[in-house]
């Protein structure tokens, strides 16, 4: 989890340095791949007509804006999710949306749908990514943005043992760098890779302290 911290804090050191030649850079577009941090509303059309307010449908501090928003708009480009959810039986569907630029989507895996049925079709990030790839040539003018792993580590933390736990995890790891890894070989030549928050401060940490007597050791 240290390590993880860690590159949390380069990246976030890396976007504060953009902030002083944001102007002298002229993206073509931002593309962002995830789960619900990063997520710009793809529930919106499930959630607008559960709640009648199509503006209170994000996964942010309602009707705050996230961090894709906020760098979209840094660089003056419009950020919209690339899938919209549908309600279906059994489980929720994912239609692509071409003018998308943000595929990212709340509860996401790296590269694994989640176990919930409900859930199952939620494309994982390398879907994602291929998703954006099967649109034609990659766009090396663009800024991609690639983050993920939190899911993969909510899923661990009632994991049989701490070795299996840890060994998904850092599968989960490596999966996320082949995705970047990807995203290069298809030409990407601006690429942001973000880590995972300090889990050790999510509510389901609470949870699980609450619930067990201690803390489980997969989010120290």
């Amino acid at each position: 989890m240290k390590r993880i911290c860690k590159q949390v804090v380069l990246v976030l050191v890396l976007l504060a340095k953009t902030d002083n030649c944001a102007e002298a850079i002229d993206y073509s577009n931002v593309y962002f791949f995830g789960d619900s941090l990063t997520d710009s509303g793809v529930y919106s059309p499930i959630l607008a007509s559960l709640r009648g307010n199509p503006t209170y449908c994000r996964f942010t501090s309602n009707p705050g804006s996230n961090w894709a928003d906020n760098l979209g708009e840094k660089y003056g480009k419009t950020v919209a999710p690339a899938y919209s959810a549908r309600g279906s039986s059994p489980a929720l569907a994912f239609d692509p949306i071409d003018s998308g630029n943000n595929f990212a989507i709340g509860s996401a895996l790296i590269n694994t749908p989640p176990e919930s049925t409900l859930y199952s079709e939620i494309p994982p990030v390398s879907a994602q990514v291929r998703t954006y790839l099967a649109r034609g040539p990659l766009d090396q003018k663009a800024l991609y943005c690639l983050s993920g792993g939190h899911n993969d580590v909510f899923s661990q933390v009632s994991a049989v043992t701490m070795a299996d736990g840890i060994r998904a995890i850092e599968k989960a790891a490596n999966d996320l760098v082949t995705q970047a890894t990807i995203l290069q070989s298809a030409g990407a030549r601006n690429l942001i890779v973000v880590g995972i928050v300090d889990i050790s401060k999510a509510p389901i940490a609470f949870y699980e302290h609450n619930a067990s007597g201690s803390p489980h050791n997969l989010v120290e």
